[in-house]
Formats: structure tokens, sequence, C-alpha cells
């Protein structure tokens, strides 16, 4: 089987009630075939439940098949210690096995893509495989302060591509796959149904730093 690497990401923040959250959505190839599923293939959301807490949900709603992910990358605010960080697992839908959980700053390098601060490593045993409709929870701590909006950061670019903000080593059958998708640009509120009845506001991110000047609670 080919490694494959999928580096993805469109992300969003939004505001409910003095909270915000941040959407992953990997939908795009950077390099080799995509997956065959709809998408997104996986999404992942960093939502902030108090200060210096946050939930971490990863999901695969849109893989196929034998597709499974291998590893997930993302970053942290430069100006924190990723080392520091405390990842302790708080729920999980289907049959796969506890990913590992690495964290440390520019420590881990996708495939054909940068290098980033945190990385899942899901096990490739039969059986045990991260893949179509699993999911998987966290609670983040150990920094004060931590928002969900100190993971919409940039990586340490290499391997000739620019810099990413997360990315995702999908494996399939003879595959290998990077898919990578920049932060939309500033849009409208959402217009979906619940999003009215609550009265939020839907803010999505650019690709430059000025998305990411979001005020700490």
């Amino acid at each position: 089987m080919g490694a494959v690497a999928l580096s993805v990401f469109v992300g969003q923040v939004q505001d409910v009630f003095g909270l915000s959250s941040v959407t992953y959505n990997f939908d795009q190839t950077l390099i080799g075939n995509p997956p065959a599923g709809p998408t997104p293939w996986l999404t992942a959301v960093f939502s902030d439940v108090s200060p210096g807490t946050v939930d971490l949900t990863l999901s695969a709603p849109g893989l196929t098949g034998s597709e499974m992910v291998n590893q997930w990358f993302f970053n942290l605010n430069p100006a924190l210690n990723a080392s520091a960080l405390n990842f302790a697992q708080t729920g999980a839908t289907g049959s796969f096995a506890s990913p590992g959980v690495g964290v440390g700053t520019d420590s881990f390098k996708a495939p054909y893509d940068g290098k980033y601060d945190i990385m899942f490593s899901f096990s490739s045993a039969v059986g045990s495989q991260f893949s179509q409709g699993d999911s998987l929870s966290f609670s983040i701590t150990g920094i004060a302060g931590l928002t969900a909006s100190d993971f919409v950061y940039q990586n340490t670019a290499s391997s000739g591509h620019g810099q990413l903000y997360a990315a995702a080593n999908i494996q399939t059958i003879g595959q290998a796959v990077i898919v990578d998708t920049p932060p939309q640009t500033p849009g409208v509120p959402d217009g979906g149904a619940t999003v009215l009845l609550l009265g939020l506001t839907l803010l999505t991110l650019e690709g430059s730093r000025r998305g990411l000047r979001l005020a700490r609670h």
C-alpha cells in the first residue's frame, strides 16, 4: 500500500454566545489521487470550552472503502509552547485504536509538506483503522488562556510548498494523496436555519494573518 499524505484545510471561526470554534474541512488534493467519497473527506473542529480548555473533534465523514487516516497534523500559535499541551480523549465513535499524540514546535513533517507542531498517529492494522464514519474527541489543556484560534496558524514551509494550516495523511490501495485547501475569504453570516434561529455570526478566515486577529476572552 502507498502512504498517503493529505494536507487539507478550510478554516472558519464561529462566535457562539461568546464561545468560538474553528472548523477545518479537508477537501482538496495537493499531490496524488483524491479519496473516492464526497467532500469533506475529513473534518476537525476546535471549540472553546473555557479559558485554557479547548475541545477537538476529528471525523472522517467522506472516506470510503479501505481509505484510512495514518497521521493528522496541526499547528499552534508560535507564541505558545506546543510541548505543554495535554490531550485527554473524551469520546469516540467507531472500532479504531486510539492514536498516539505527539507535540513539539516544528517536530512533525507531513509527507511532501512542511513541519507541524501536533501529530496524531493512527494504527494501520486491520480492525484498528480510523476510517469511514469514525470520530474522536479530545479535551486540550496545559496552556493558560488557550483558545480555538490558537490552532489557526501556518506551519513551517518545506518541500517546495507554501505555508499550510493543517494536514492529514490518508492511506488507500496504491495511492499517495496530499490534499490542501487555504482558508476562505471573509463571508456573510451562515444562512442555515439553525444559525438563523440562534442569531450567530459566521466569520471565515483569510489565508493571511488578518484572519487571526481574534480577541482572546
